[in-house]
């Protein structure tokens, strides 16, 4: 067993919020509204909320705690493609309460134009991605099952036990796929929207110490 200091995970989140609440400050350049915006990031399900809401798609973590506060339920979706045949999804789907939520939460935590902010800094990347996948709306899987997005559907995982939805040969074939995901194929759009990668940020700033 390594030995650790004992107070290793305190600290190890003090170093991440001080690391966060830095960044607002500078980003914002100003101390009340930074202080304002952390109150937004760290609400326990305010921005799962605003990601599924406005951007069809959270964190796995994001869905079940959405699930547990009624804000969403979810579906079962089996594919019959050749491709993705039998895969079973399981997608989420708004409750009539969802939108109207979020707005009130907003507006009892902060200004309209603080809320604003924070909704156009949710609307400029598709999800994040922990490392324990992520769940989209039906339309939008649909949209990327057409567009054979491999980047996309190998990081959907099903809400009820974490695991992805299709096996590794479906992947290996996505991959290969001349159209998986690449910006050929974007048609209209303008520009597609990213999935933010901690794991390989992290990856990559352990490689660089």
């Amino acid at each position: 067993m390594v030995k650790l200091p004992h107070d290793l995970i305190t600290e190890a989140f003090l170093a991440a919020r001080r690391a966060r609440d830095a960044e607002l400050q500078h980003c914002l350049l100003n101390a009340e509204h930074a202080v304002a915006f952390a109150r937004l990031v760290d609400h326990p399900y305010l921005l799962p909320l605003a990601e599924l809401v406005e951007n069809e798609c959270t964190t796995l973590a994001g869905a079940r705690i959405l699930l547990e506060n009624l804000l969403a339920t979810y579906d079962e979706y089996t594919l019959d493609e050749p491709l993705f045949y039998k895969a079973q999804f399981e997608t989420l789907v708004t409750t009539r309460v969802a939108r109207s939520e979020l707005h009130a939460l907003l507006e009892e935590l902060c200004s309209k134009e603080l809320a604003e902010t924070f909704l156009s800094g949710v609307r400029r990347y598709r999800c994040i991605d922990n490392g324990y996948g992520i769940v989209p709306q039906q339309a939008l899987l649909e949209e990327e099952i057409r567009r054979k997005n491999s980047r996309f559907l190998k990081r959907v995982v099903r809400i009820s036990d974490g695991q992805s939805p299709l096996v590794g040969d479906t992947l290996v074939a996505l991959r290969r796929s001349k159209s998986g995901g690449s910006s050929a194929n974007l048609g209209n759009r303008a520009e597609e929207k990213q999935i933010i990668d901690l794991t390989r940020m992290q990856q990559s700033r352990a490689r660089s110490t």
